[in-house]
């Protein structure tokens, strides 16, 4: 999947979610997003995530992984 120019935020069942294949974001920020289960802003249980000119702010996670919150 590629996001271009598509902001992705509020969303209150988390951001992004990749189950495996790539995700590329081109000038898409990520922000305002919660989570109630995995995830928050960009959750990846296989497969890559790239991002070109997109901020990662402002989310709800509601674990960290690797890095804590």
């Amino acid at each position: 999947m590629t996001l271009n120019n598509s902001p992705v935020y509020n969303n209150g069942q988390g951001g992004i979610v990749n189950d495996g294949g790539t995700v590329t974001l081109n000038n898409s920020p990520v922000s305002g997003n919660t989570a109630s289960s995995e995830g928050g802003s960009i959750y990846i249980y296989a497969g890559t995530v790239t991002l070109n000119k997109s901020p990662v702010s402002g989310n709800t996670p509601d674990q960290c992984s690797p890095v804590a919150c």
